[in-house]
């Protein structure tokens, strides 16, 4: 590990698109066999299938991955110890990318960053909520704004409960105050770009919607990666930032989604425009 975290520090704009494209690419293809089993299950079952069928699949689904997110993020809680393995890697990669990181690639991350802002996300969540409720998708309004607010008392919560010092830094380019674990950079850009990306996807079934989906979820990871790079944050940090976040998320969407589900007509489309 001691010598993956020192070539991330020797290549870091290789290793951080390397990074961004990888999980990007994860993603769309966990998108992908997400939509066509939903298709198939749909053309094979979706005349029989009742919307309390649907919200029964939907409370599965959601319980499922939030499940498996909490269990994450305890297993990075519990490496936080610096005599774990990922402890070790934290330091490793810090210490490297303090050594070789180029002042140019720091100030191109400061840019990045900031997209991750509190001010940032702010303006965004609060434009977004009025779109909704000018276009009276109430649900939707109140789903992205419990889902965006509700994230920075969480995030609030975890930082004061496990108070985790941040590393250390001399470049100047970013200055951060309070504690590091887990991210909210991370969370936060996960949550609103994410929920954007979840608006966009359900509103419009045009091709270039997964384009633009796709564009906000690269947003979102690349603002969690710029927090390790910039050295405001351990790699673990921003790990269990992406975990919460997506926890939450999760939440949000499926009990979204439970309630269209129960609105619709029997054996009509869950996923329809509203």
């Amino acid at each position: 590990m001691e010598t993956i975290a020192a070539q991330i520090g020797t290549h870091p704009l290789e290793s951080f698109l390397f990074a961004l494209f990888a999980l990007l690419g994860l993603a769309g293809l966990l998108a992908w066999l997400l939509h066509a089993t939903v298709r198939r299950g749909y053309a094979r079952y979706g005349s029989t299938l009742t919307p309390r069928d649907y919200l029964f699949l939907y409370v599965a689904a959601g319980s499922a991955i939030l499940l498996a997110a909490m269990w994450a993020f305890a297993e990075l809680a519990e490496a936080l110890d610096a005599d774990e393995a990922l402890g070790h890697f934290d330091e490793w990669l810090a210490q490297s990318l303090r050594a070789d990181l180029p002042a140019s690639l720091l100030k191109g991350l400061a840019v990045v960053t900031r997209l991750g802002n509190v001010s940032t996300l702010a303006v965004i969540g609060v434009v977004v909520g009025l779109v909704l409720l000018y276009r009276k998708h109430h649900l939707l309004f109140w789903t992205w704004a419990i889902a965006v607010a509700g994230n920075g008392i969480l995030i609030t919560v975890l930082k004061s409960v496990f108070q985790r010092v941040r590393p250390l830094h001399d470049h100047g380019f970013v200055v951060e105050q309070g504690w590091s674990f887990p991210s909210g950079h991370a969370s936060g850009s996960l949550v609103t770009y994410g929920m954007l990306a979840y608006l966009v996807l359900r509103q419009w079934r045009a091709p270039w919607s997964w384009m633009l989906a796709a564009c906000l979820l690269a947003t979102a990871l690349a603002v969690g990666f710029s927090r390790v790079y910039l050295q405001v944050h351990y790699f673990s940090d921003v790990l269990a930032g992406f975990v919460s976040g997506g926890a939450w998320m999760v939440i949000c969407v499926t009990a979204c989604e439970i309630v269209f589900a129960m609105r619709a007509s029997p054996g009509g489309p869950v996923f329809q425009k509203r």
